[in-house]
């Protein structure tokens, strides 16, 4: 009990003492600055985070001074508070109430949680474009729709047909998406305003006399029935060569095929079954118009040995090497044979397979890819497989003016990029980040309203990021082996041809407005001067990097006849401006070009015969000629939108899945000042 009580008093005696130190640091005056007016709270900020007792005293106060942290004392002022009365309550929610009433007319079936972040000129569009409700009848009038005449959807009745099949020759060149059909009406399947169908619509817009000079030209036409071939026999010592020009100029843009591993079976007689057929004659067939001699006739027998192997049942059966063909018959073969709408459906399919194979996934434990380099091998083809038909499908896309469907989705597609280990995984890597940009681009575009400027400088700065950003191999105009130098031009003439597709629908809108180009606003100039520039710059430059391999030659004939649109659609919108003449030479130099390959292709002669048609057309263009009443923009229904509400600014940042491009060339691990002769 002694023990007890000693430690009793002891405690107390600290007790004391704490307290004596506290009442002495107590002894400071009572603060008294407004504390009697009630401006200022009792106790300071320290002690209320601490949630401990103040004293009140003058800064610091004693317990501020006890923890020794003076700086930290003060006294905040004290807020007041207000009860609303219940005529203000009643009030509020009567606004409230009606606010959402008219927000639900404006917008209907809109969370308003996706209309906080809009700004107001994205309101007054997005109220515009849904100012038809479910009760007005299904023949209301939308004829005011600004992209009605870009974006014509097809008579309910169409039906396309691209079948080579008991087709005349001068139809198999020509079709509704690339322009050279000159469809100028609803009769063709659905294209943007990205794709070459809308810039004729514009052009036949502006210029009432378009339309019968395209209408005499076509009755013109001559078919050259000199086109057909003979049956030709395919002995090995033909296939080895096809197979090896194959390898050569195709490889090393879209290595979807190992190459070692496909020789080796060929060299062992390969199979019988269907998927091995198909896939073998389709390089085969892609090798044939991949050789330096201008001849059309002989892939026909290849490609009717994997027609066959290619049926509906191929589609029921998932094997890697049917992919492998389906992704080069909708990638390549179909846009020779000038079959856009096949190609996109077959590579639609191959997609889905491969999907359904799971190559869009990379797997989970990585321990049996390691374990030899078979298994890595294996691996490493179903990734090439995969990311190779993502590039072609995005390539094929760039001018249809169609959604992507979600082509890409970074949360699902977890599938590793490709090896950086040869020259043909080094540039699918970077193709592979340039269908991202794309693909970005593509869905923008399939969205109203249309792209702004400030969107499109936004575009062009990731898409000059990336090509700033290449590896040099990739960027050098210096020689390089063969099996490289189609594919350094091919990325370079795409970039060019991306940044051009970019800037080009401001151009088609503005020559819909007929607005004089000084009246324009500075960043509206700019984006027109900038394409423009461009197509200019591509004319010139597939001249340059041209040479005589057939599908170099085709694949520059496309890119020539993008951009010779630019000028001829300035023609006839703009025929006044200080740059006509650049414009007029930019198009002969192209029809000049057209003339010297002509030899290689009906397709080329037809596209020399339909940019001469267009730019003799342009000649009768007179701007002087417009009606007494004509009003700048009178041309173009525009409601009672003006160019600023209609081009918003909704930003790179609100598309989904976007992320700025950053590239860096040195994580490929490769030493471009050394390999393969570099």
């Amino acid at each position: 009990m002694e023990t007890v009580f000693e430690i009793s008093s002891a405690s107390n005696v600290v007790r004391e003492r704490s307290h004596d130190d506290r009442d002495t640091s107590r002894s400071k005056k009572p603060r008294t600055d407004g504390q009697e007016s009630g401006k200022l709270t009792r106790s300071c900020a320290e002690c209320r985070r601490r949630r401990i007792k103040c004293d009140s005293t003058d800064p610091p106060c004693g317990q501020c001074t006890w923890y020794k942290v003076p700086n930290a004392c003060y006294y905040p002022t004290r807020q007041k508070r207000t009860v609303p009365s219940q005529e203000s309550f009643l009030a509020i929610s009567t606004a409230l109430e009606k606010s959402n009433e008219i927000l639900g007319v404006l917008f209907p079936g809109t969370p308003l949680d996706s209309l906080s972040s809009l700004s107001r000129e994205q309101l007054v569009a997005l109220a515009s474009t849904t100012r038809l409700n479910d009760h007005e009848p299904l023949t209301a009038d939308v004829s005011d729709d600004p992209l009605m005449c870009l974006e014509t959807s097809p008579e309910t009745d169409f039906s396309w047909d691209e079948s080579t099949r008991n087709q005349e020759p001068s139809q198999r060149i020509s079709d509704d998406v690339n322009g050279l059909s000159l469809t100028l009406d609803s009769k063709s399947s659905f294209l943007g305003i990205s794709s070459i169908t809308a810039i004729l619509r514009v052009m036949m817009h502006i210029s009432p006399g378009f339309r019968s000079s395209i209408d005499k030209f076509q009755s013109s036409i001559v078919e050259d029935k000199n086109v057909e071939g003979g049956n030709q026999i395919a002995t090995q010592n033909d296939e080895v060569h096809l197979i090896n020009a194959f390898f050569t100029h195709i490889h090393c843009i879209t290595p979807i095929v190992d190459e070692e591993d496909f020789k080796s079976k060929y060299a062992q007689g390969g199979d019988q079954q269907s998927p091995w057929l198909a896939l073998l004659n389709m390089v085969l067939a892609i090798g044939s118009v991949s050789t330096s001699e201008p001849d059309e006739t002989s892939q026909k027998i290849f490609y009717a040995r994997a027609y066959e192997n290619l049926s509906l049942d191929s589609l029921g059966n998932g094997h890697l090497e049917t992919i492998q063909a389906l992704g080069l018959l909708g990638g390549y073969f179909c846009h020779y044979l000038n079959q856009p709408n096949m190609a996109n459906v077959i590579l639609g399919a191959a997609l889905r397979m491969a999907l359904a194979m799971g190559l869009h996934r990379e797997p989970a434990s990585r321990a049996k890819e390691l374990s030899g380099l078979h298994n890595w091998a294996t691996h490493e083809t179903r990734r090439r497989v995969w990311w190779c038909l993502f590039c072609l499908d995005t390539w094929a896309s760039l001018t249809l003016g169609r959604p992507s469907l979600g082509r890409w989705d970074q949360e699902t597609i977890t599938v590793n990029l490709p090896s950086s280990s040869d020259p043909a995984g080094i540039y699918l890597r970077a193709s592979v980040e340039f269908c991202k940009i794309g693909t970005a681009l593509q869905d923008r575009f399939a969205r109203h309203p249309p792209i702004s400027c400030k969107e499109i400088f936004e575009f062009d700065e990731q898409i000059i990021r990336w090509r700033e950003n290449l590896p040099p191999m990739l960027k050098t105009s210096e020689p390089c082996p063969p099996a490289q130098r189609m594919a350094r031009g091919l990325m370079s003439a795409r970039y060019q041809n991306l940044r051009l597709v970019l800037h080009r629908p401001r151009l088609l809108t503005t020559a819909m407005l007929r607005k004089p180009y000084n009246e324009l606003p500075t960043e509206e100039q700019a984006v027109l001067q900038k394409c423009r520039s461009i197509a200019t710059e591509i004319i010139v430059d597939v001249r340059k990097d041209c040479f005589p391999v057939q599908q170099v030659v085709r694949n520059s004939v496309w890119f020539l006849f993008n951009a010779c649109m630019i000028p001829l659609l300035s023609l006839f919108s703009d025929p006044n401006h200080e740059d006509v003449e650049i414009w007029r030479r930019d198009v002969e130099n192209s029809l000049s070009f057209f003339d010297e390959m002509s030899s290689w292709s009906l397709v080329i002669r037809r596209t020399r015969e339909v940019i001469s048609a267009i730019y003799e057309a342009s000649d009768k263009v007179d701007s002087t000629a417009l009606p007494s009443d004509w009003v700048y923009g009178s041309g173009f229904p525009w409601d009672s939108w003006d160019a600023t509400t209609f081009w918003n600014d909704v930003g790179l940042e609100s598309l989904p899945d976007f992320n700025p491009f950053e590239f860096d060339g040195m994580e490929f691990g490769f030493n471009n000042e050394t390999a393969y002769g570099l």
